[in-house]
């Protein structure tokens, strides 16, 4: 599946940045953690005004859960 974040969301000058999890790096009925850096999602040029994250199937996966959604800064 592949997670979308949207700059912009609201505005007509949206952007959005893409990144692809494949289903080899999911576990069926087990938990699996990500760390993945904004950086990574190609596409994202600006960040400044984050506003919608959108996880879309490949219709491989027919169920996924999600937990623990959350930004934090390394700095």
């Amino acid at each position: 599946f592949r997670i979308e974040i949207f700059n912009n969301f609201t505005l007509g000058n949206q952007l959005a940045g893409t990144f692809t999890i494949s289903g080899s790096e999911l576990l069926s009925n087990e938990w699996v953690g990500f760390d993945i850096p904004l950086s990574s999602f190609s596409g994202l040029t600006s960040k400044d005004a984050l506003g919608a994250m959108i996880f879309v199937s490949d219709a491989t996966i027919a169920n996924i859960s999600l937990d623990n959604i959350y930004f934090y800064s390394e700095n």
